[in-house]
């Protein structure tokens, strides 16, 4: 599934739920709650990723991200 219309959708739905419960005031309060949210979680997925794993390189055939200890791609098994 496409992460970024799952998000959407769910930022659609507590929009709707806010305005409902909030009135106008209802999406000022998401947007601050998603604001919060990716604050929070920025900065731990690709750098956190990379400093537990080490260097990464891409596959020169399918351009996946690989660790650059691996011999072959983790994606289309082309050798690195």
């Amino acid at each position: 599934m496409d992460e970024s219309l799952f998000f959407a959708g769910v930022v659609v739905s507590l929009t709707g739920v806010s305005l409902f419960f909030f009135g106008a005031f209802g999406p000022v309060v998401v947007g601050l709650v998603l604001l919060v949210a990716g604050l929070a979680s920025s900065g731990s997925s690709e750098e956190q990723s990379e400093r537990e794993d080490g260097p990464k390189g891409n596959c020169p055939s399918c351009g996946a991200r690989n660790a650059a200890a691996r011999e072959s791609c983790h994606y289309c098994d082309e050798p690195l």
